[in-house]
Order: structure tokens, then sequence, then C-alpha cells
């Protein structure tokens, strides 16, 4: 993150305010207009939706030094599809739109396509034990941080089916 703030003017750095959100909260609902980029200074926040009839579905999780917002709304200005809360403590410098410079969305753009890249080849894979190891190649620091239904929905697979995978990598082969 501090790359990011790093395409500001020190003044506008010093400017901006932290918020500060207890576990739980909702920092964008469903509706609401993607108006700013969240910078994480500290604890995670996860993006996800709920498509009618089933169960939620994390689509993003964001730990401290990168960022945060629903992308699509943000470029639209329309309402957006999907719920961003904070699944920690965290702080976070929200960044309104009249607030960015170009350098600055050029990077959140960029990290965005990358980390979209990254999430959807995950997803391409079609055993979900090769979809578990491919999340905890790309993301050590996560893995042992957030709940494990968090986990399971980010990989599209039941908490159930997380759990077989994660029992029968720990078990030795048979013999």
């Amino acid at each position: 993150m501090k790359s990011l703030l790093n395409l500001f003017p020190p003044a506008a750095v010093a400017a901006f305010r932290r918020i500060s959100y207890p576990k739980g909260q909702i920092l964008l609902h469903t509706g609401d207009i993607s108006d700013k980029i969240w910078l994480i200074e500290e604890g995670m926040v996860r993006e996800f939706f709920v498509p009618e009839g089933r169960r939620e579905l994390t689509t993003q999780i964001a730990g401290a030094g990168s960022f945060i917002y629903s992308p699509s709304s943000y470029l639209s200005g329309e309402p957006s599809g999907r719920i961003i809360e904070a699944i920690e403590k965290c702080r976070v410098i929200p960044v309104a739109r009249d607030n960015t410079t170009p350098h600055f969305l050029q990077a959140v753009f960029e990290q965005t396509i990358v980390r979209t890249e990254k999430h959807n080849a995950i997803l391409q894979l079609k055993h979900p034990l090769q979809r578990l190891e491919a999340f905890e190649r790309l993301y050590p620091e996560l893995c042992n941080r957030i709940p494990l239904y968090y986990v399971a929905s980010l990989l599209n697979m039941t908490p159930q089916t997380l759990s077989r995978v994660r029992s029968s990598r720990a078990r030795p082969p048979a013999p």
C-alpha cells in the first residue's frame, strides 16, 4: 500500500483520514455505488455476493498493504451487486474518486487485473485439491488467518469438500 500512497503528493497523504472498522462491519452494501477505493492499512476485508437462492460466494480477500473496491460499480457509477465486509478489525484509508490521480488509478486497475487473473486461474483447476494447493502457493499469508468457510467459498467449493480435501491430504497414502 505504501507504494500506492507514494502516487500522491505528501500533503494529500497527510490529509487522508483513516477509519477503523470492527470485525463484521460492512463497508459497501449491495445496491451502494462504489465511489471510493479502500487502502487497507491493517486487518482483512472480503468482497462477496449472494446469488439468488444460493450460498454466499467470496470473490476476493484483501489484507494490509492492498486495496478493495467494487470495480464494475466504481467504473460505471451503477449500484454494486457485491458486499465488502471487514473480516478482522481493520483500519483503512478511503480514497474518494475526487482524490485520485491518473497514476494511482492505473496502479489500482493493473493490480485488479492481476488479482482477477490469479483467482480465475485457481478456479479453472478441476480438482479441489489443486485449487487448494494453488491458493496456498499464491496466498500463504491467508492460509491460517481466515476462516475455512471463506477459503472454501473463494475456491468455489463447500466447506465440507474443503474439509475432506484437507483431511485426505493429512492422511498417508494407502499401501
